[in-house]
């Protein structure tokens, strides 16, 4: 009878990985359920999802828009949940730059055509990095919005996202406009090395990465240059020995051995963050970085202070 009842459900519901439940799953699926009814034992392999008509539509749509099935390891996307991880995991991941870089480009040349970034065109990739970074269920309303964007703009976007050099010059208009708004000084071949850090240093993975996260990196990249370069000039001594003294507790004013590379310096701070106990030691710290003076690392507290207030 239980089979029975769940016959009409094959292929229409899915695990919380989006694969469908298919008729080789369904002696599992009432084992499973007999289970939970009899000894009570949830588990998530009972955790099953619906796919709308729009879902379905979406996730064909964005299949063709980016040559999903062609992705190493994504051959068989089957669900809007299986999309999203083709997207972050391999599409973005073998472009090396995120999908919201394209925004900042107003338009761009392809076999000598300009190919315009419309707010529409905007609108949409706005739209699928919300679909892509949401884990939860997605919002009916914004489904729809991007289905129509993408039948309304399918052609225009596709050329934008395989013009030559799009994704590099969209993430560098980017950096350019960060350093813009809070005035950050930067050289035009610093950028390259601005890019490095921020791929070495952000948590995620290139498909994760939000803007106000790459915007953190570009600050803390263009504090940790600016400290490198005083370092090796010999005119930084005073900060230096402040530092060893938080970390260590003691006077010494030697750079610990591979304490010169930037990962190590964080490394170590982090380290130490996560140890200490020691409140007087962590309002030293930020009392030292306030006396910076930056506008960013000063909003970005203000940020944090208001959050918790």
């Amino acid at each position: 009878m239980l089979a029975f009842a769940m016959r009409p459900w094959i292929n229409k519901i899915y695990n919380s990985l989006g694969k469908p439940r298919t008729i080789d799953n369904l002696t599992e699926d009432i084992a499973l359920l007999l289970n939970y009814w009899e000894r009570g034992n949830r588990r998530p392999d009972l955790t099953y999802t619906l796919q709308t008509a729009e879902e379905r539509k979406l996730s064909q749509s964005l299949i063709n828009l980016l040559k999903l099935n062609s992705l190493q390891d994504y051959s068989d996307i089957s669900s809007l949940k299986d999309t999203k991880f083709a997207i972050t995991g391999g599409y973005i991941k073998n472009v090396g730059y995120p999908l919201w870089s394209l925004k900042y480009i107003d338009s761009i040349s392809s076999d000598q055509i300009i190919l315009n970034v419309s707010d529409e065109i905007k609108r949409l990739i706005d739209n699928i990095v919300t679909i892509c970074q949401n884990n939860g269920q997605t919002n009916a309303k914004l489904i729809r919005d991007t289905n129509k964007l993408i039948t309304s703009y399918f052609d225009s976007f596709k050329n934008i996202l395989t013009a030559p050099k799009a994704f590099d010059q969209g993430f560098y208009a980017f950096l350019r406009f960060l350093c813009e708004q809070n005035k950050i000084e930067i050289k035009e071949e610093e950028f390259g090395n601005a890019f490095e850090y921020i791929k070495k240093n952000l948590q995620s993975d290139v498909g994760y990465w939000t803007e106000e996260e790459v915007k953190t990196g570009l600050l803390l990249w263009r504090i940790a240059s600016n400290d490198d370069a005083k370092q090796k000039s010999g005119t930084d001594s005073g900060k230096t020995e402040t530092g060893v003294k938080y970390l260590s507790g003691k006077t010494n004013t030697t750079t610990p051995k591979g304490a010169e590379t930037t990962a190590k310096k964080q490394e170590i701070v982090r380290g130490f963050i996560s140890n200490t106990d020691n409140a007087e030691i962590l309002k030293m710290i930020l009392s030292d970085i306030v006396d910076v003076g930056n506008d960013f690392i000063l909003d970005a507290i203000l940020k944090r202070i208001e959050t918790n207030a």
